[in-house]
């Protein structure tokens, strides 16, 4: 009988997509918040210059910029596409859907008082991250970049009996790879062993990452704005990933196809907290700033995998591990933000925002001290320590006021790469640029927003361990709408 724990389990996870490490890490770690309209033209270069349903999230302090009561909707279209190359065959994959950014409202309570003008409490919801993505890749490979191989590496050594329930102990039961008999250690063969082999690679991923903000602040004098929040955080992550090996040389009683399937669910709920201020130096100049806790997450994770076999001649083979799951604790780094904006000549605002993270700060814990994940989840913590680094991020936006009721936005973001030890050359393209612009409307009691952003960056990946890295072109683009009204 086959041994494993569930700490192996995870360990054997084929596609870096399922491990939890690292990648994971930075996964709960970024925030790249589409928002409101208004946000999203300008960058969301919001830390110096509240009033804005997003920039709240921010920095707390912007709700303090508020004059009157909002309430505000932003549903957005949101379309990504990814390219890529294996072995000189180009492959996209595209995802495309309605999503709602932003969505909340702010109470001003003036008080009575000569210095203090108001008190004002907000709850907002934010969209902070957006998973949904679609990976394809295809092309006519050699057998030492199979996935096949890499269950073959996986297994060397192993005596069958004590293969894990999954990856390469799955690939055995249904006999894509196998054993050499009579050897000692176990050597192990995959069931094609010569020619190549055509790979058709596919990953679908849905899920989002939301804040749903409790946030109180004040306006003294109309010079210095405060803010507090607390902040309860959403993560949903799911995918499903699909890989088809087929022999294109195949032999009579050969493996001639395989389809290796594998599904992971993923959520969980964290809080943090949250303050800022803004100072209004003079009627043209403002600056703020912000700090956030980490935020704590409580996560549970289920998964699981099957496979189909076709060999010349033999029935087909299925295999499919009933799914487990397992539960443990996520800590993401301190982020800290500045920002400063200025008026000109009362038709135009330009606003800058710095922003630090340092990545080294996210780590695992264990959901409790019994947990067999303790030793794996310090070796993702120490790869964190050894390969990640702090960002530096940087956003700018600026808006001119066309009539007395119309303005015209702009804006752009830029995130450095967080991974300094990266895969191939592509490592100089993983920065990631956001440009955005957009036009408002403002009455009285109502404004209506409209925005375009998008935003380009390269990332390596690979399907196995035994694969060639491919480069990924990644674009994403929002078109966003919102809807505000005073109340």
């Amino acid at each position: 009988m086959r041994q494993y724990t569930v700490a192996a389990l995870m360990l054997c996870l084929s596609a870096g997509i399922f491990a939890q490490g690292a990648g994971d890490l930075q996964r709960y770690t970024t925030h790249q918040p589409p928002g409101t309209a208004r946000f999203g033209a300008m960058g969301g270069a919001f830390t110096a210059l509240g009033g804005d349903m997003s920039s709240i999230t921010i920095n707390p302090a912007g709700i303090g910029v508020f004059r009157f009561g909002e309430v505000s909707l932003s549903p957005s279209v949101e379309m990504r596409d990814i390219r890529t190359s294996l072995a000189g065959e180009a492959s996209s994959g595209s995802h495309s859907g309605l999503a709602v950014n932003n969505v909340g409202f702010i109470l001003v309570n003036e008080v009575d008082d000569p210095y203090w003008k108001s008190v004002n409490v907000g709850v907002t919801v934010n969209r902070m991250n957006t998973y949904n993505d679609q990976i394809v890749t295809g092309g006519i490979i050699s057998l030492d970049n199979t996935l096949m191989q890499s269950w073959v590496n996986q297994a060397d050594g192993i005596a069958p009996d004590n293969l894990p329930i999954t990856d390469a102990g799955l690939a055995y039961d249904a006999f894509v790879i196998d054993d050499v008999e009579g050897s000692a250690p176990t050597r192990y063969v995959g069931g094609v062993q010569q020619g190549l082999m055509s790979q058709r690679h596919t990953v679908n991923t849905t899920g989002r990452m939301t804040d749903i903000g409790l946030t109180v602040g004040g306006n003294y004098d109309d010079k210095f704005y405060i803010g507090g929040g607390l902040g309860i955080v959403t993560s949903y992550y799911d995918v499903e990933l699909e890989t088809t090996e087929e022999a294109t040389q195949p032999g009579t009683g050969d493996l001639r196809r395989y389809t290796f399937r594998e599904n992971m669910n993923v959520e969980g709920v964290g809080f943090n907290l949250r303050a800022g201020f803004i100072y209004r130096i003079t009627k043209q100049f403002r600056i703020g700033g912000s700090v956030q806790t980490p935020t704590t997450f409580r996560m549970q994770d289920n998964y699981g995998q099957g496979i189909n076999t076709i060999r010349g001649g033999l029935d087909p083979i299925s295999q499919s591990p009933d799914t487990d799951f397992i539960e443990y604790r996520v800590r993401t780094p301190w982020r800290y933000t500045f920002g400063v904006a200025g008026v000109i000549k009362g038709k135009a605002i330009l606003t800058g925002q710095y922003e630090f993270v340092n990545f080294r700060g996210a780590e695992y814990r264990p959901a409790n001290r019994r947990s067999g994940l303790a030793s794996f989840l310090d070796n993702a913590n120490f790869e964190m320590q050894e390969f990640y680094r702090a960002q530096h991020a940087f956003r700018g936006g600026v808006e001119f006021r066309m009539t007395k009721k119309v303005m015209a936005r702009g804006g752009a973001a830029f995130f450095p790469n967080v991974v300094p030890i990266s895969e191939g050359a592509i490592s100089g393209r993983m920065d990631q640029v956001m440009v955005g612009g957009g036009l408002g409307y403002r009455e009285r009691a109502w404004n209506l927003d409209l925005s375009y952003s998008v935003m380009r960056f390269h990332e390596p990946y690979r399907v196995s361990g035994a694969g060639s890295t491919q480069e990924l072109q990644n674009t994403l683009g929002v078109l966003t709408l919102t809807f505000g009204f005073r109340i």
